[in-house]
């Protein structure tokens, strides 16, 4: 147990030493009583807190040691036999306390949730709960034990289980991948929804959607909050541009699950015909087929590493057979790889204007092959095209040292300045949903 002042108390042990000092130097009984009254206040609280803490006792509980890196845990600190004020910290920074229950006069129950920035297997090792001394002059550290390794899916895991069980039907269900979860947030299929579009259906509320739209009459029904979907019609197809170059593995999960979801929404709404552009490799190619699309884009993903640790990366989630698994499944479909266009012969906003492609969707971490995304941008200067940009929020945060981060943030701002110029409407993905910049 770990005892320090509050600043309360190191101002009245302060004083109480200027006191002393001054009745020495002064000789004055009155402040050498002063002085000792206080040291004898000082002390009774010390001593007292000191004896009742130790009767406290602290209990935790976490609900579940998996999760996919959208969702929160669940978890619970009981406080038993314990009167004084209390104040829990966490180490980590992944706790947020969502309400303390009083169940008797010296015992609480916080329930708290995890929630983690980062995919990977998180040791949480302890919580520290301050507690406060009975004039608030004193804090005691008394630390809880958890001891507990949670395993944080990344997304893009789930959009590859998704479109897996698609291909392979009752052959992917032997992964042990989360199989009961919930859905992360679809930037494309929100994307897709319009205010003033044709109605879709009715739907329940996920984060992100606009809260003019909820159905009072759904919401009663379902005892949970609906949404009117609203979505523009989809039609004349639409090209797809991105880059799978990223610096870790937390924009590498955000631009691949962003590639991800946006054909397994294609292949959902039977979007088509579909030109998907490779714009580190140049390389363009046009799909008739949603289904093969999805198929390709899965595969390319499972086979070509973003960085020299994606697979070693993988391996922390499934295992190696299972990573074979999912790819035989992947192959054995088979199918079409896309029509390859040259693009010395066939001019990519030639492309765009003769199959009156109406939406490119352009994946970028932005400080990665920033020159290729502003070099498409500019090329796209037909005022019809809806131009959006998806991105990951904070692409800098997985550079090594300070100096990178701060060269990569005035990049993403310089950069994000030229897509605004051009008309780009710009989403950046967030844990639990999206932000229209």
């Amino acid at each position: 147990m770990k005892i320090r002042f509050t600043s309360f108390g190191a101002g009245l042990v302060s004083s109480t030493i200027f006191l002393t000092v001054s009745s020495i130097a002064f000789k004055d009984l009155f402040l050498l009583i002063t002085s000792i009254g206080l040291a004898l206040l000082i002390s009774t609280d010390l001593f007292l807190t000191y004896f009742v803490s130790r009767r406290c006792l602290f209990t935790s509980n976490i609900e579940r040691d998996r999760a996919w890196v959208w969702e929160k845990i669940r978890g619970e600190i009981e406080i038993r036999s314990c009167p004084l004020d209390f104040e829990l910290t966490d180490p980590s920074r992944s706790i947020v306390i969502e309400d303390v229950e009083h169940i008797s006069k010296d015992s609480r129950k916080i329930i708290i949730s995890l929630e983690f920035t980062f995919s990977g297997v998180h040791n949480i090792k302890n919580l520290m709960i301050k507690i406060y001394s009975i004039l608030k002059i004193f804090i005691f550290n008394r630390e809880v034990y958890v001891n507990r390794n949670i395993i944080v899916y990344p997304e893009y895991l789930y959009w590859l289980q998704r479109i897996v069980y698609i291909i392979g039907g009752e052959r992917s269900l032997a992964l042990s991948v989360l199989r009961e979860t919930s859905q992360p947030p679809n930037i494309f299929r929100s994307i897709l929804r319009s205010s003033a579009g044709e109605y879709y259906e009715t739907r329940e509320y996920s984060p992100g959607d606009d809260i003019k739209r909820i159905d009072w009459k759904a919401t009663a029904r379902n005892i949970k909050l609906m949404i009117k979907d609203l979505r523009e019609p989809v039609g004349g197809g639409a090209l797809i541009a991105y880059d799978l170059r990223c610096s870790g593995s937390y924009t590498c999960d955000s631009i691949a699950s962003m590639i991800l979801s946006i054909v397994y929404t294609v292949y959902q709404h039977k979007i088509s015909p579909i030109y998907i552009y490779d714009m580190n490799k140049k390389d363009l190619r046009f799909f008739k087929d949603s289904y093969q699309l999805m198929r390709y884009i899965a595969e390319k993903i499972l086979t070509e590493p973003m960085t020299e640790s994606s697979l070693h990366d993988f391996y922390e989630y499934i295992s190696p057979s299972e990573y074979y698994k999912m790819l035989e499944i992947l192959r054995e479909a088979g199918g079409s790889e896309g029509l390859s266009k040259d693009l010395a012969s066939d001019n990519l906003v030639g492309i765009i204007s003769d199959e009156k492609l109406k939406d490119v969707v352009m994946i970028s971490s932005v400080i990665n092959g920033s020159s290729d995304l502003i070099d498409l941008v500019r090329k796209l200067f037909d005022p019809s095209i809806r131009k959006i940009v998806m991105i990951p929020e904070k692409p800098w945060i997985d550079l090594s040292d300070v100096e990178e981060r701060y060269i990569g943030y005035k990049t993403y701002e310089k950069v994000i300045e030229d897509l605004r110029r051009h008309g780009c409407r710009i989403y950046v993905k967030k844990r639990r949903g999206f932000e229209v910049l």
